[in-house]
């Protein structure tokens, strides 16, 4: 009941908001949608996409989520969930979360294209 499973979402800003761990395929975009959303990641990376893999490592690495191989699924997938529902990573990805928005890659983009047209 407390789990949903959607094959895409083209609207994902309001279920990003609700979630309480975003479960992946470690695609660039849903990261970087779900950090700054605040949320922490358990991805589990489509097998033989070696992007995808060095996306979720490097999420695993920086302690803003876990990963899981495809293989493990069956065994892991709820003691990874439950670890991630653990306050330590909401704190974790939350501070990150507050670094993200200070980048503020919107006002630069807008600005570094205002340089080159006027």
């Amino acid at each position: 009941d407390n789990i949903k499973v959607y094959s895409w979402l083209p609207e994902k800003w309001e279920f990003l908001s609700k979630a309480r761990v975003v479960v992946s395929r470690a695609g660039h975009t849903t990261i970087s949608e779900a950090l700054m959303c605040g949320k922490p990641l358990l991805l589990i990376p489509v097998p033989g996409q070696t992007e995808k893999l060095e996306n979720a490592k490097s999420v695993q690495e920086m302690g803003l989520g876990l990963y899981i191989e495809q293989e493990d699924v069956r065994n892991e997938f709820f003691r990874a969930l439950r670890s991630l529902l653990d306050a330590r990573h909401k704190k974790r990805v939350e501070q990150f979360k507050e670094k993200y928005e200070k980048w503020n890659f919107l006002d630069r983009a807008i600005g570094v294209i205002e340089s080159i047209l006027y």
